[in-house]
């Protein structure tokens, strides 16, 4: 019997949480990601001496289970916590949101710059990675799909069980711009949230625990709707736009030229319609799916779907 191997395509928390619980078993497992590192909306942009968190600003958890886990982090020393909202305790990664990828990716087996693009079934119940530079990866006996919806559709097309689900998992861009400042402004509030108008909210990066800089970093994130408008709008426009939007927003006298003004683009930001599921499952029982759309849209829906399909498979392949 060939020994169990699981690759795991998408190394955002959905990824990365599943891996930590397999290889804590023993069991030899692969990540692969199209990006420059690991992380998915955890990730952060190197411009210069700067960097900027273009995906989640910061963490909060609902559950008991995600708050023992982020106070497991703090423990660790990747994450601090943020006293930013009233509502519920937050925690950020230092010195920048990739620090907690970079900490859950540092014992793995991880190939990044890897896009994956077929699923090749191979004799005695293996399957073989082909990626777009036509490399074969493999064997493995399974395979863990962890990227946004869309793309996890467009992998599993031989499998019709979990393309009919993925087709109602209903994904937002959503565009987000990045600018920093010589100017040293003073918001009332570092997250500022509009109930109104184009943006989604603004966060002051230096107003984190281990973010100061000379320079101050802003990033501004758009509503799902103004993004879904501005879908195929060209990156410097959409800068201009929202660092105008910022300004009127905040009330603030418009300063000098920013240092950097840019846009990122997610094109799978969250999910508005979530599959109300753990993960999902092939009916060969060797091809399976998580990730945040599978229960949610949060940080806390990846790590829930991540990690519950890595005890299921930890039992179910020893």
């Amino acid at each position: 019997m060939t020994p169990a191997s699981i690759a795991i395509i998408g190394a955002g928390l959905a990824g990365l949480s599943c891996a930590q619980q397999l290889t804590g078993a023993g069991i030899k497992t692969c990540l692969f990601d199209k990006a420059r590192g690991p992380g998915g909306r955890l990730s952060s942009r190197r411009r210069s001496e700067l960097t900027f968190d273009l995906g989640a600003q910061y963490l909060t958890a609902s559950s008991t289970a995600f708050e023992q886990q982020l106070l497991e982090w703090q423990q660790q020393g990747c994450i601090l916590p943020w006293p930013v909202t009233s509502q519920q305790p937050a925690w950020v990664a230092t010195p920048r949101m990739s620090a907690l990828s970079r900490h859950l990716s540092q014992s793995l087996i991880l190939h990044t710059q890897t896009r994956i693009q077929r699923l090749l079934a191979q004799p005695e119940n293996l399957w073989v990675l082909v990626d777009e530079a036509n490399n074969h990866w493999g064997p493995f006996t399974h395979l863990v799909i962890a990227t946004p919806a869309t793309q996890a559709k467009a992998l599993v097309v031989d499998f019709p069980e979990l393309t009919a689900t993925l087709s109602d998992a209903e994904e937002e861009p959503k565009w987000v711009a990045y600018f920093a400042l010589t100017e040293q402004l003073t918001p009332e509030h570092p997250v500022y949230q509009p109930h109104e108008g184009p943006l989604q909210r603004a966060t002051l990066l230096n107003a984190k625990p281990g973010q100061a800089t000379n320079l101050q970093r802003w990033v501004v994130e758009a509503t799902p709707e103004w993004s879904q408008e501005q879908v195929n709008a060209s990156p410097e426009g959409v800068a201009e736009l929202l660092y105008k939007e910022w300004l009127k927003e905040l009330n603030l006298k418009a300063p000098e030229k920013p240092l950097i003004l840019e846009a990122h683009r997610w094109l799978y930001a969250q999910t508005q319609k979530p599959l109300e599921k753990d993960f999902l499952v092939a009916d060969n029982q060797q091809v399976f799916v998580c990730g945040d759309y599978c229960r949610g849209q949060s940080l806390e829906a990846a790590w829930q779907s991540g990690t519950q399909l890595g005890k299921v498979l930890r039992k179910t392949i020893q």
